[in-house]
């Protein structure tokens, strides 16, 4: 499957296995963007994507947008 991630005019298209975890997604997205896991806050419904479950239990599925913000300073 594809998810749309997207923060403000970026959009990054990845392919995902619903298996995956929100922090691998993370990990992968990271790479791309020049940032580590630990700055990044996935998005999904306004929810925020747990790194410890599957997209699939966290009903992410294919062609959704997870909105991904950068996360500031000393905030947890």
């Amino acid at each position: 499957m594809y998810v749309r991630l997207k923060r403000k005019n970026q959009t990054v298209f990845m392919y995902c296995d619903g298996a995956e975890t929100g922090q691998s997604l993370k990990t992968r997205l990271a790479q791309v963007i020049k940032k580590t896991p630990d700055e990044i806050q996935l998005l999904f419904n306004d929810k925020i994507v747990a790194d410890d479950k599957t997209l699939q239990e966290q009903r992410i599925d294919n062609d959704n947008i997870v909105l991904f913000r950068f996360r500031q300073e000393g905030a947890h």
